[in-house]
């Protein structure tokens, strides 16, 4: 089912701009050289995929509300390609820390596409101490620091059991849905204590603001039909929106 991003989540979302990412990135040096069989990239690739059933994260992907009215979901729709969120990256000779850290301030670079689940994680090779570095490029939304290392030591922790359940898709939901449902929690945050005490408040200081009845809110999001065009349009003080057919 598909899971409404909290508030402060998705303001991750909100803060990003093309110079500003709000990805973090977790870097780790492995010691591959006593690996059974030796250390292939094709094998890390292998592995990483087994142990995806370990990070739930890692397999929801964003769906946007129509017309934002409230934050995105999460969605688990699609299987994930693993090989799509990893990449091979050969550090340039001599392999030292400065040209690791090059390598990583270009990482940190690019942002994560929200067309798919918001990580990705690269293979460091060439490194001088013979090492492979993993860096892994995780957005804030996803987890913040610490839930993303938990994470990836869950990943490390070999006695994980790995027979987990059989993974099935959601079903994507439906803008009209989307809509209905971003009403009723619209809904519920209206009657919260906390939206009443400011209404309270507000009453207490002399303000009648003009507020339009969510119920008319409500109503016109349960009529909305697929395929059609709507206009967005709100009173001076009404924080929720009212929807009218083009």
């Amino acid at each position: 089912m598909a899971e409404r991003l909290p508030g402060v989540d998705a303001g991750f979302l909100y803060m990003e701009t093309p110079t500003q990412h709000m990805h973090t990135l977790k870097l780790t040096f492995l010691d591959v050289s006593e690996v059974p069989g030796g250390y292939s990239y094709e094998a890390f690739t292998a592995g990483l995929a087994q142990r995806l059933p370990l990070l739930p994260p890692f397999r929801r992907r964003l769906r946007t509300v129509p017309f934002r009215l409230h934050h995105p979901v999460w969605v688990e729709d699609v299987p994930v390609d693993v090989p799509r969120h990893l990449r091979r990256v050969v550090v340039p000779s001599p392999g030292t820390k400065r040209e690791v850290e090059q390598v990583i301030g270009k990482l940190a670079s690019t942002p994560l596409d929200r067309s798919r689940p918001l990580w990705e994680i690269a293979v460091l090779e060439g490194l001088a101490d013979g090492t492979i570095g993993v860096v892994a490029k995780i957005h804030h939304a996803v987890a913040d620091g610490a839930a993303a290392s938990a994470l990836l030591a869950n990943v490390m922790d070999t006695e994980q059991p790995l027979d987990q359940p059989a993974w099935e898709p959601e079903e994507v939901p439906r803008s009209r849905q989307l809509l209905g449902h971003a009403a009723r929690d619209q809904g519920r945050s209206y009657g919260s204590p906390e939206i009443r005490m400011k209404s309270e408040r507000q009453k207490a200081k002399g303000k009648n603001e003009e507020r339009t009845p969510l119920i008319t809110f409500a109503f016109c999001l349960s009529s909305i039909d697929e395929g059609e065009s709507y206009i967005v349009r709100t009173t001076r003080n009404c924080a929720s929106p009212l929807i009218m057919r083009a």
